[in-house]
């Protein structure tokens, strides 16, 4: 039998954001929910070595931190983007460190 991953999704996702509206006001939680919907739209296509969608990650950590460390609506949203700010350093190392770099020997001269 598969997993209903989506409803599995909703259900994880649903309880998460009921308890954090004990906490925050409408417009924080309409961030947090604009966060986690484009965290959600991303990483629609990735997995993870259990094959469930990756996205029960950023979920997870945004539990811990908003339920458990109560922590505030930027570090929750942080949570669901947590990988973007990994592959845009990286991107950034690979690419825009070293045209910066040429363009510098550049003007030197080199």
């Amino acid at each position: 039998m598969e997993t209903d991953y989506e409803a599995l999704i909703y259900v994880t996702v649903h309880e998460l954001f009921t308890n954090l509206e004990k906490r925050f006001d409408h417009e924080s939680m309409e961030r947090i929910r604009a966060g986690f919907a484009f965290a959600k739209e991303a990483h629609k296509t990735q997995k993870r070595n259990s094959g469930e969608p990756y996205i029960f990650h950023p979920i997870a950590v945004a539990r811990i931190i908003g339920e458990e460390l109560m922590l505030g609506t930027d570090t929750i949203i942080a949570a669901f983007l947590q990988v973007f700010w990994v592959v845009f350093v990286a991107i950034l190392v690979a690419t825009i460190i070293p045209m910066v770099y040429s363009y510098m020997l550049y003007k030197k001269g080199i």
